[in-house]
């Protein structure tokens, strides 16, 4: 199973996006059905479901997302099991610049205790940068980098990302996840940090905050993870509970 990239987003659409932002985006499983139009009041409660069914336990104010599969990340394993080991793998088409940037926030994720690193150069990566090393094997996030895209329709960020059911519960596993940099569209380092902050979320199973303030919301003008979303993450990933 895969999902296509996509290139619209000044803040990605996912699952609760579609509810809460209104963006389109690659994994959004949400369906509208052809034939008789939908009411105001149907469409909010259809909205309403969606959200509820996307909420994570333990961190109010925070959403996972879909894929193909239909069904909700797992919360607490959304790779499919808990607190995995992720490194964010930007390809040699990703400048220097946004290197730094991507290490700096990278830095910030594992300090606040979620199992991430990021490979060098050539492509290896220090164990011991894990917070929880004995989770290794690493899944790997791709970040890519295209130059060409411009226009309305292109925001900073396009990603892609695959999920595998999960036998005998409602809930989905990822497999694959990866993002491309539009790099017209970012003209600081802040929204490199900004677009990086949004991968690191999705690779621990967010997809959107609610929270006011929040460094992941829509729109955020917070340059850096919030407790409260470092907190949410921990949540999610699994590595909160994790020993």
């Amino acid at each position: 199973m895969s999902s296509s990239s996509v290139r619209s987003f000044s803040r990605l659409s996912l699952v609760v996006a579609c509810i809460t932002v209104g963006l389109a985006s690659s994994g959004c499983a949400v369906s509208v059905t052809a034939g008789s139009p939908v009411s105001p009041s149907s469409k909010l409660q259809q909205q309403q479901e969606l959200a509820a069914a996307l909420a994570i336990q333990g961190a109010p104010g925070y959403f996972t997302y879909t894929g193909e599969t239909g069904t909700p990340v797992t919360v607490g394993r959304p790779w499919g099991l808990g607190c995995a080991a992720i490194v964010l793998a930007p390809q040699p088409n990703v400048p220097d610049r946004y290197l730094v940037q991507i290490q700096r926030v990278v830095q910030e994720a594992r300090s606040g205790g979620l199992n991430i690193a990021m490979w060098n150069k050539d492509h290896t990566y220090n164990p011991t940068q894990f917070s929880h090393p004995e989770m290794l094997p690493a899944f790997f996030v791709p970040l890519s980098a295209d130059a060409n895209a411009s226009g309305p329709d292109v925001g900073r960020l396009g990603t892609g990302w695959s999920t595998k059911p999960i036998p005998g519960v409602t809930t989905s596993a990822l497999f694959r996840l990866q993002g491309v940099y539009y790099l017209r569209h970012l003209t600081s380092d802040a929204a490199i940090r900004d677009v990086t902050r949004y991968m690191v979320a999705l690779s621990q199973g967010i997809a959107q905050s609610s929270i006011p303030g929040s460094g992941i919301a829509l729109h955020t003008t917070v340059d850096g993870f919030t407790q409260t979303d470092i907190q949410a993450m921990l949540t999610m990933s699994g590595c909160r509970t994790s020993s």
